[in-house]
C-alpha cells in the first residue's frame, strides 16, 4: 500500500497491520512501507508545531494499542533500580535527611510516597532550576528509603521484554530525534543573529515532541535502553542525517549545520572536506573506530535542554548495567 494511501487509513489499524507485518519472517514490505509512511508524518519541512505527527507516532509506537496501555505494558519490564526523573524549574519535589547520605538528595514525589519515611527528618520544596531523583541510587542515599519499585531485590527474576513490544520504538524513534535534530539546525541562522533567540523558538515549537520524549524515558529501564542504543549509534546517526540521495532536503540541512560547525571552530579536522564528500554521496564522518568527528554523535546535535534529559537517562542506564554486572 502506497504511503499516502497509509496516511488517510486509521491511525490504529494502520499501526497494527505494520507491527503484523514487521515480525513477520519475511518482513522486508512492512519496513518498506513504515520507512515511505514515515518519510510523510516525519517531514522536517512541515511546520514544527504538527501535532498530526505526534499522533501518528503514539500510535506507531504502541503498534496499534492505545498508548497510555502501551505505556503501562513497557514499565511493567522496567528493570532498571534508579528511577532518575528528571524535572525542571517549579517542580514539586522531597528531600529526606535522614536517608540522605549527600545534602543534593532529592525524590520525586512517587518515589518519596512508595517509601518508608516515618518519623524522618523531611522537607518538601520546589526546584529552582531543575533536578532528578535519587531514588535508586546508593551512593545519594541509604537503601533503606528507596521506594518499592526501586529497593534492590537480591536474586529477583525480571521477566524478559517480549520481542514484540519494542520492536515498532526501534524504528520509529531514530526517524524522530533525526527529525527533530533537522529542525533545531533549521533554528540556525547566521552568526550575526542571535542563535540563542532562534534555538529557543524551535524548541518552543518542539514542545510536543519534547514532551513525548519525557514520556518514553519514564517508562522505565526498558525504554530507555531502547533510547540509550539509537543515541549512541553512530552509523545510524550518519545514514539517517545523510538522507537518500534524491533527499535535496537532508543535504541543505547537513550542510547548514557543518556550516555552523565551521564558523564556531568546532569542525574537527577530519571534516574538513566533508561538503565534498557530501556532493559525491560519500559517508559523513569517520568509521567506527577510526575518531570520532563531532557530527558522528547523536548527542552533539541536540540542543542542551533536550540532552539534559536524554544524558541523565543515558548515565542511569549506565551505572544500573554496571551494578547488575557487579551482582551478577
Amino acid at each position: 500500500m502506497m504511503a499516502a494511501s497509509l496516511q488517510r487509513c486509521d491511525k490504529k489499524l494502520t499501526a497494527a497491520h505494520l507491527k503484523a507485518d514487521l515480525c513477520r519472517t519475511d518482513n522486508s514490505s512492512g519496513v518498506r512501507q513504515l520507512q515511505e509512511l514515515l518519510d510523510r508524518v516525519l517531514d522536517p519541512e512541515k511546520p514544527a508545531g504538527d501535532t498530526e505527527a505526534i499522533d501518528w507516532c503514539k500510535y506507531l509506537l504502541a503498534g496499534g494499542e492505545v498508548f497510555e496501555e502501551f505505556c503501562q505494558t513497557v514499565r511493567s519490564y522496567d528493570n532498571a533500580t534508579l528511577c532518575g526523573l528528571v524535572w525542571t524549574a517549579n517542580f514539586v519535589a522531597y528531600r529526606c535527611r535522614t536517608c540522605g547520605i549527600s545534602p543534593c538528595m532529592s525524590l520525586c514525589a512517587e518515589c518519596f510516597n512508595n517509601g518508608d519515611h516515618t518519623g524522618h527528618d523531611f522537607n518538601m520544596f520546589r526546584s529552582q532550576a531543575g533536578g532528578a531523583c535519587d531514588c535508586g541510587d546508593s551512593n545519594v542515599m541509604r537503601e533503606s528509603g528507596f521506594c518499592s519499585r526501586h529497593r534492590l531485590k537480591m536474586g529477583e527474576d525480571v521477566p524478559s521484554v517480549p520481542r514484540d513490544l519494542l520492536l515498532m520504538s526501534e524504528m520509529v524513534l531514530p526517524r524522530f530525534i533525526i527529525c527533530i535534530i533537522q529542525y533545531l539546525r533549521d533554528g540556525y541562522s547566521d552568526p550575526d543573529t542571535s542563535i540563542e533567540r532562534d534555538l529557543q523558538k524551535v524548541l518552543q515549537q518542539l514542545g510536543p515532541q519534547i514532551s513525548l520524549l519525557e514520556e518514553l524515558t519514564k517508562m522505565g529501564g526498558a525504554m530507555r535502553t531502547i533510547l540509550t542504543k539509537i543515541l549512541t549509534n553512530q552509523q545510524m546517526f550518519k545514514e539517517l542525517s545523510m538522507g537518500q540521495e534524491e533527499n535535496a532536503y537532508a543535504k541543505r540541512n547537513y550542510e547548514k549545520y557543518l556550516s555552523a560547525l565551521r564558523s564556531s571552530g568546532l569542525l574537527p579536522v577530519e571534516e574538513e572536506a566533508m561538503p565534498e564528500a557530501v556532493e559525491n554521496g560519500a559517508g559523513a564522518g569517520p568509521e567506527p573506530g577510526q575518531g570520532q568527528g563531532r557530527s558522528a554523535c547523536w548527542g552533539h546535535l541536540l540542543q542542551p535542554a533536550l540532552m539534559t534529559l536524554l544524558k541523565r537517562r543515558i548515565r542511569m542506564e549506565a551505572k544500573a548495567l554496571d551494578r547488575g554486572r557487579g551482582r551478577s
